[in-house]
This record gives structure tokens, sequence and C-alpha cells, in this order.
């Protein structure tokens, strides 16, 4: 899947390359006569602006292609059209000056006048290459897109039948717990019973509420919050857990089991029987944004009972390309170390 996906890459830009010599070369060989009012241009511009004039249209095109629509649409179309207006008039004034320079020797009864004139020219070839350019970004992403809820719709299928072969009879095992949480509250092992119960919990979010795209965060949170009180009855000893939010998380969703994958790989890789350890968690809400960080103390040794911690994740691999499904150039993945800390930060919008 990779190899096809690194040909097609390499498949586009071989054609970029293509169509901007095929303009060149056809360019190369037309005769353009302009004549606006009292300004006539020679025969001869078009070949002698060709060199300049085609790398300035293929900056319009590609500071259009690669960041005007990625970094301004998405948030508002207004700060798109601005950017895009100042591209324009910036690249189009900077071609029309050297067009007057190269010009200069001509006899024109005005300099301004043919400034205006070549202007003119100028920005209709630039408009064009910026809407050239809109109208293949914009299909290339409805096409990416649209395969990548496909292949995402496909995988989702195939997770449901998966759990549902290993559902055998999950309201035979819910019915198991019942009856060893009763025992243990009947018999005064109320840790026990505790345990049990948030298990219970634990079992059915991941069975029943997570079948869905998004799942509110605060649902999310909860079963965090279970989760790791369970790891802090069996590694109670080994490591303090510092779990903070900030921000509105109500009205907040997010793709179901996303965040338990950062917290379960902080402690498969930052406790150890033999060394008393911290992991930092913080959760911050602000302004759409939901910004999710575990730290964890970077351990030389990693031992037998670390490796055992995970029993549900999908590794740090597998969420990067789910966030690559789910949230396409929606989201910022990070991990790094610092300070003898590792530090795991995912980006959300």
């Amino acid at each position: 899947m990779s190899t096809k996906k690194h040909l097609f890459h390499w498949l586009i830009i071989v054609s970029h390359i293509a169509v901007w010599l095929y303009l060149y070369n056809y360019y190369s060989n037309v005769v353009l006569v302009l004549e606006m009012g009292n300004i006539k241009l020679p025969s001869s511009f078009i070949s002698e602006s060709l060199h300049y004039g085609m790398l300035l249209s293929a900056v319009v095109f590609y500071l259009n292609y690669f960041i005007l629509i990625t970094k301004f649409m998405e948030r508002s179309i207004t700060q798109y059209i601005i950017a895009s207006i100042l591209m324009v008039i910036i690249v189009t004034a900077v071609e029309t000056t050297i067009d007057v320079i190269l010009l200069s020797g001509e006899s024109f009864p005005s300099l301004f006048e043919l400034a205006a004139v070549v202007f003119q020219f100028n920005v209709k070839v630039h408009v064009l290459f910026w809407l050239v350019s809109g109208v293949l970004k914009i299909s290339i992403n409805w096409i990416t897109q649209t395969r990548a809820k496909k292949i995402l719709k496909a995988q989702h299928v195939e997770t449901e039948l998966a759990l549902l072969k290993s559902q055998v009879h999950p309201h035979f095992l819910f019915n198991t717990l019942n009856t060893l949480y009763s025992s243990a509250y009947e018999y005064g092992d109320e840790e026990t019973a505790t345990g049990i119960g948030k298990l219970s919990h634990l079992l059915r979010y991941m069975l029943y509420e997570t079948q869905t795209d998004k799942v509110k965060l605060e649902s999310e949170i909860e079963y965090m919050e279970n989760y790791l009180d369970l790891l802090n009855m069996r590694f109670s000893d080994q490591v303090t857990v510092n779990f903070s939010t900030e921000g509105e998380i109500d009205n907040f969703e997010i793709a179901p089991m996303m965040l338990i994958t950062l917290v379960e790989n902080a402690f498969k890789h930052g406790v150890t029987p033999a060394t008393k350890t911290d992991i930092m968690i913080r959760l911050t809400i602000d302004n759409g944004r939901m910004v999710f960080e575990v730290i964890n103390e970077k351990l030389n040794k990693r031992t037998k009972s670390n490796l055992e911690v995970s029993s549900c994740g999908l590794g740090l691999n597998n969420l990067q390309k789910r966030l690559a499904m789910i949230y396409p150039d929606k989201h910022i993945f990070n991990t790094y170390e610092k300070q003898n800390k590792f530090i795991a930060r995912l980006e959300l919008t």
C-alpha cells in the first residue's frame, strides 16, 4: 500500500513537471500583439518575459495549492479570498515592475500608462493560474477524503466483525461480573467489588458505546478515569498519576478509544516495579480545539510487567493511521523527549 502511495506521489510530481515544460515550450513559440490605447507592446514581449513570467505564475499556482487553501480556506473563506487577492497583487506588481524595466528602452508615450496595461494583462494571467490551482487542489482533496472515508468504512466493518467474533456471550460475561461484584460486596471486600464494578463499566463502554463514529468527550474521560482507577489498584506503590482537565468539555465530541492509547503507552513504558514514577495527563479545551498531553518518565529498563499493562491499546502507529483517516488536516500529533521525560501530545480541531 505504501509503495503504491509513493508511486502515486511521484506520478503527480512528474505530471506537474511535464505540464510546466509543455506550457513553456508552447508560449515560447507564441507571438502576442497586445495593444490598448496608446500602448502597443512589441511582438517579442512574450518570448522575452517568458522565463520570469512562468516562474511567477508557478509561484501563484503553488502558493495557492500548498499554503493558502490549506491554511486559510478551512478556517475562513473570507480570509482565504483576502490572502489570495494580496498574493495576486504582490506577484503581479513584481512582474509588472520587471516588465516595465525590460520595456523601458522602447518608445512609449507614458511609463505609467505602460505599467497599467501590463499590470492588467499580468493580473488576468495570475488569476487564471490561481483558479486552476484552486480547482485542482479542491478536487484532489475531495477525492482523497472520499477514498479515506471508504477505507475507514471498510475498516470499521472489519473491526465490527472482529468484535462480534470476540463477543461470544457478552451478557453471560456481564452477569458473571455482577455476581462477582455482589459476592465481594456481601463479604465485605469493597475494594474488589469496586474494581469489578469499574471493569464492568469499562467492558460495557468498549463493547456497546464505541460503535458510533463520535462519542462525547466526557464519556471518554469517564472511561479513562475508570481505567486509571483499575491500574491504580495494581500500581499504587509504583506510580503517581496526575490527571487534570481544563475548559468546557460538554459539547466536544471525539472518535472513540483515541485518548486511551496515549495513557496505555505511558503505563507500558513509564512504569517499573523497581522505581517510583510519575505520569502527568492534561486535557485542555479552548475555542473548539482539544489538546491532550501525556507525560511519563523515560525508563532505561523495561520489565515483563510493563509489557502486560496494555490490554486493548492500538499502539501509537495505529493511532497515527486513525488520526490520518478520521482527522485529515485537523490534527497534530507529536512525541518527543525532554529532560528524561517522554511526552505525547495530541491536538484536535
